[in-house]
């Protein structure tokens, strides 16, 4: 995934702190608006399961909360991740 994102998503680098010892972590945020647009290219993103899970969801609110959640977490892995 590239690092220039549209302001439509974001991920956030944090800088945590603990007993010395420093970790970074990432948050990362897609809004609802992209629903449509990430749907229509789930295949491209979601592996076999993940897609087979989203198209069984029957409620459009669980469709989305699943599909923005697994995008947002694959935003923040790609962070950490070397590419």
């Amino acid at each position: 995934m590239s690092t220039a994102l549209p302001a439509s998503e974001g991920v956030i680098q944090l800088h945590l702190q603990r007993a010395g010892q420093r970790f970074s972590a990432w948050f990362a945020f897609v809004r609802v608006a992209e629903f449509e647009r990430l749907a229509a290219t789930a295949a491209d993103f979601l592996s076999a399961q993940e897609l087979a899970y989203f198209r069984q969801r029957k409620f459009p609110r669980r469709q989305q909360s699943y599909l923005l959640g697994r995008y947002a977490a694959k935003l923040a892995v790609s962070q950490f991740v070397p590419k």
